[in-house]
């Protein structure tokens, strides 16, 4: 039986970096992207969710948790997954975004609100930028 890394993807070995792993769409790209064979370096915020059941028995995935508003946290998560798995990161995943978990319309968002959001979803896709090419 063929499995999905001798599919031929070309994804074997290949170093992905995912922001907004620990759950929903990110968790799925993660888990995808491991069954090809590649080498993922995962990013979460505040909780790592099931990344860490998931890591058990795998050395191809690595979790970082860093705050993707902040240019210096985003530069580490580039720097250590490159040396956990000595190559630098060659395909990026920009998937992380919140809204706020009170069901609120945008209009009826408070300043604070709005403004953690822009941060997050907005200018956090910034310091990615900056970055190494992938």
């Amino acid at each position: 039986m063929i499995t999905p890394g001798e599919l031929g993807f070309g994804l074997n070995r290949v170093h992905v970096l995912v922001t907004g792993a620990a759950g929903g769409i990110g968790l799925e790209i993660v888990q995808e992207f491991l069954k090809h064979g590649a080498y993922v370096t995962a990013q979460y915020h505040t909780s790592p969710g099931s990344l860490p059941e998931l890591q058990k028995g795998i050395d191809d995935l690595e979790l970082f948790k860093a705050d993707v508003t902040d240019e210096h946290a985003v530069k580490k998560l580039f720097s250590r997954g490159g040396e956990f798995f000595e190559q630098e990161v060659q395909v990026l995943i920009v998937n992380h975004g919140i809204f706020p978990e009170q069901d609120v319309n945008l209009v009826d968002m408070d300043l604070e609100q709005w403004k953690r959001t822009l941060d997050v979803n907005l200018t956090g896709t910034r310091p990615f930028d900056t970055c190494p090419p992938v």
